[in-house]
């Protein structure tokens, strides 16, 4: 996707959004190349802005933001999506100023970690058994993310919380 300013009279605007997804673990990352590049006669504005957001039904969330010349190469973005239990899209929003030269583009979007834990027929001693049979690090219980995918790891957590007190 790519905007490109050339000296026009109006604000321009673009998105991409991506399919629909199912929910996402609380490792989910989404990575990405951009390149924001031109006139850097305003440095509040610039050339425009570059936004992902992540969009739940009718609520929209930003993850990530960036405005102004970056400089004349690709550059890597990493935003945490984090764990998502409902269907969602990611958009990525760039607006262009009509003002000065120069470009808002992104390349090579890609998701990573995002898939829950499957469950197992048997957990590991040194592991916490969720309630689904999703094996997790007993760091990740009662750390307020569901990790499990079930919620299960993060109930009873003020009995967990006294014992360990105790």
């Amino acid at each position: 996707m790519a905007v490109e300013a050339d000296r026009g009279d109006q604000i321009s605007f673009a998105a991409l959004q991506s399919p629909g997804m199912k929910q996402a673990s609380a490792t989910c990352t989404l990575h990405f190349y951009y390149h924001m590049y031109g006139e850097a006669v305003h440095t509040v504005t610039g050339i425009g802005e570059l936004k992902v957001l992540l969009k739940e039904g009718s609520r929209s969330t930003p993850l990530w933001w960036l405005s102004g010349n970056r400089g004349d190469s690709w550059r890597h973005g990493e935003v945490t999506v984090g764990r998502t239990p409902q269907d969602f899209t990611i958009l990525f929003a760039a607006t262009r100023t009509f003002s000065q030269l120069g470009d808002i583009a992104i390349d090579d979007i890609d998701f990573s970690n995002c898939t829950l834990p499957e469950p197992q027929p048997l957990c590991p001693v040194d592991m916490f058994t969720c309630n689904n049979g999703v094996c997790v690090q007993h760091t990740q219980v009662c750390d307020f993310s569901d990790d499990c995918g079930d919620w299960s790891d993060e109930t009873n957590c003020g009995k967990l919380q006294q014992q360990s007190i105790c």
